[in-house]
């Protein structure tokens, strides 16, 4: 194998490898802070339910 089939196994190969490893670590990442959001949203939801439910059990009084 000489040097220039070498360069173009490199060019063809390792270009869509790499952008395939950095496309997975930004995905990756912007999975981590949707769930981080879907967290705190259910967090807000329970609160508010609990909120709901302490005016509804006042108002009943």
């Amino acid at each position: 194998m000489d040097i220039t089939m070498l360069v173009q196994a490199i060019s063809t190969v390792g270009f869509p490898i790499a952008s395939f490893l950095l496309m997975f670590f930004l995905v990756k990442e912007d999975i981590s802070k949707l769930t981080d959001a879907v967290s705190n949203n259910t967090k807000s939801t329970e609160l508010l339910c609990e909120l709901i439910k302490n005016i509804n059990k006042e108002s009943e009084v």
